[in-house]
């Protein structure tokens, strides 16, 4: 005469529902998420840098930077979208000696960097 219908939740999803529809979606963090997410907070710390730094929107830069593991599994897979979300033509593992770096905490994962201008060069093309 009656039925009763109870939803129970599997660890590591979570469903929503409006009555008529219904999702369900995966929050497990895997391994290459976890890389893709941390690459996307080296972009925006490194454009907050850039603006710090009084650098043009324009201006073409070269990032150095040191880090632990997930730093160079960043750099690894993403490298060609953090340069070309941040104007950079390289990324490189070493900080110029005179250089004053900013000692940044990515996902508790402690990230040195210096940005560095490429003078006379705007938009992508290094100069002469």
């Amino acid at each position: 005469d009656s039925i009763s219908v109870r939803r129970i939740e599997k660890e590591g999803y979570v469903y929503e529902s409006d009555g008529v529809n219904a999702i369900v979606i995966d929050t497990t963090i895997t391994s290459d998420l976890r890389i893709e997410g941390f690459a996307r907070e080296m972009v925006s710390a490194i454009q907050n840098l850039r603006k710090k730094s009084g650098f043009d929107v324009t201006d073409t830069i070269r990032i150095h930077l040191t880090g632990g593991d997930l730093t160079a599994k960043a750099v690894e897979k993403f490298g060609g979208h953090i340069t070309s979300e941040t104007l950079a033509l390289s990324i490189d593992s070493e900080i110029p000696e005179l250089a004053q770096p900013a000692e940044i905490n990515l996902s508790g994962e402690n990230v040195v960097i210096v940005l560095e201008k490429v003078e006379g060069d705007k938009g992508g093309q290094e100069g002469s």
